[in-house]
């Protein structure tokens, strides 16, 4: 059978479960290189983000900003931003925001929504970029310059940063624990959607780092409506760092329900640009 054609054999598709296929083996985000930081924020702001489901944590934002070669996409660069929280006192963080660009950045898009119902997006541009002891980084969505942050390699801003990025040596491997909200998007027979069938996933993986190096941070965010960073203010950045590292091993499963009508307005605007919100 010709390779220009929209079916697959069935061979084909049974050697997809092959543990050397990248869907038999599970997806892997290799070659990730870039930045953590971590902020203080409101914990007004971080309760007033979080759907329903899940419940207020602690005050903390942490984000990465990294270039992306991996072995199901190919090479993109996303941003991330998480916040801890609890599913019925289980803890782990949440994904309020992935921010992709790049010729990577399409299939990296569909498996994430597809496969795991995580909140990505495209934008205009995630940049990384590193001149001796210093990092450059920053987000563009809608000409806008969401996240700008400037990082002096060294030591963290705060004993804190210590606390929350010191597991990242060479050689460590780090686990942690992910809430997704995933659902469906139904038709009425009336014409008008509606959202169905909400499952709260875990996905777990363990990140391993290549180089790891603590910086002292400089953070600045713009609002932007279809990237609201902004709503989570810094009061005080607690630490940054420049590294390089892969995330693998990942297994999700579900662990739960939710209404997904009475959650999904603290969804769709990580989901959606306003022209489907207005």
């Amino acid at each position: 059978m010709s390779m220009n054609n929209f079916a697959i054999s069935k061979e084909a598709y049974e050697g997809l479960n092959n543990t050397q296929h990248v869907l038999g083996h599970g997806l892997e985000m290799n070659e990730m290189e870039g930045i953590w930081v971590a902020w203080e924020t409101d914990p007004e702001a971080v309760s007033a983000a979080l759907p329903p489901a899940l419940q207020f944590a602690a005050p903390i934002v942490m984000a990465y900003v990294v270039k992306c070669d991996t072995e199901f996409a190919g090479a993109y660069n996303e941003a991330c931003m998480i916040v801890p929280c609890a599913f019925e006192g289980r803890p782990g963080g949440y994904q309020m925001s992935l921010l992709l660009e790049g010729k990577g950045a399409p299939m990296a898009f569909c498996m994430g929504r597809e496969m795991a119902g995580m909140p990505k997006k495209f934008c205009d541009a995630v940049n990384v970029s590193k001149d001796g002891d210093v990092v450059q980084a920053n987000i563009v969505k809608d000409g806008i310059t969401v996240l700008d942050a400037s990082v002096k390699l060294g030591q963290y801003n705060t004993p804190a940063g210590e606390q929350m990025f010191g597991g990242n040596e060479p050689g460590n491997v780090s686990r942690a624990d992910i809430f997704l909200l995933k659902y469906n998007t139904e038709q009425a027979d009336d014409g008008h959607m509606y959202f169905d069938n909400g499952r709260v996933l875990v996905t777990s993986g363990a990140t391993a780092y290549e180089h790891w190096t603590p910086g002292t941070a400089e953070l600045a965010l713009k609002p932007c409506e279809n990237a609201p960073w902004a709503s989570f203010p810094v009061k005080q950045v607690l630490g940054a760092g420049y590294g390089k590292f892969a995330m693998k091993e990942f297994t999700t499963e579900k662990i739960g329900e939710f209404d997904a009508e009475a959650n999904m307005p603290w969804l769709l605007r990580a989901r959606y640009d306003d022209g489907l919100l207005k």
